[in-house]
């Protein structure tokens, strides 16, 4: 089994080859308790899938933040433009506070 790939925020516009089936993890900064939330806008399903996504702690607080975690599974061979945005779901007529945005390359088998 090939090893993940992890990506941060630090990697946004990056573009990112990974091999057929290889999973590729981001870790996005998040509070949801301000009501901001990461969402996936835009993703080629044929060539990677969102096979996860949680949010860890990253503090014994209330309200202290942490961060999403998102794992994809890469798919067939092609090209796939992730977007991402930090927004607060209800505020459709707003634009985000933040966006993540990658090109991920599958590789031919």
């Amino acid at each position: 089994m090939t090893t993940p790939i992890t990506l941060t925020e630090a990697d946004q516009n990056r573009q990112v080859t990974v091999a057929p089936s290889q999973q590729l993890r981001l870790l996005l900064e998040e509070n949801p308790t301000t009501g901001y939330q990461w969402e996936v806008v835009g993703l080629n399903s044929a060539v990677l899938t969102l096979a996860n996504d949680t949010y860890e702690s990253l503090h014994n607080v209330p309200g202290g933040g942490g961060q999403r975690a998102l794992t994809f599974q890469a798919g067939h061979a092609g090209r796939a433009e992730l977007h991402l945005r930090l927004r607060r779901a209800w505020e459709t007529d707003r634009p985000p506070i933040k966006a993540f945005d990658a090109t991920i390359q599958v590789q031919g088998e």
